[in-house]
């Protein structure tokens, strides 16, 4: 699945992509996020730090995921 947000004419862009794989009878959820574009410089300074909510969303989703399994 993936999130993209920004300005026109690609100024700048953020694009958030979860990925599942299946690693030994499990599986893997990555959440990445990139920006690009040529106001990124400028605009770097007020783009939130997302590590710790995405975190907390994998935690979220493992949680859900195991009650469902069982």
């Amino acid at each position: 699945m993936t999130w993209t947000g920004g300005l026109p004419l690609g100024l700048f862009k953020s694009v958030c992509t979860f990925t599942l794989t299946p690693r030994g009878g499990m599986t893997h959820l990555r959440v990445r996020e990139e920006f690009t574009g040529l106001l990124l410089g400028p605009m770097w300074g007020s783009v939130p730090d997302m590590e710790r909510s995405f975190a907390a969303y994998v935690s979220a989703v493992k949680k859900r995921a195991e009650l469902l399994g069982r």
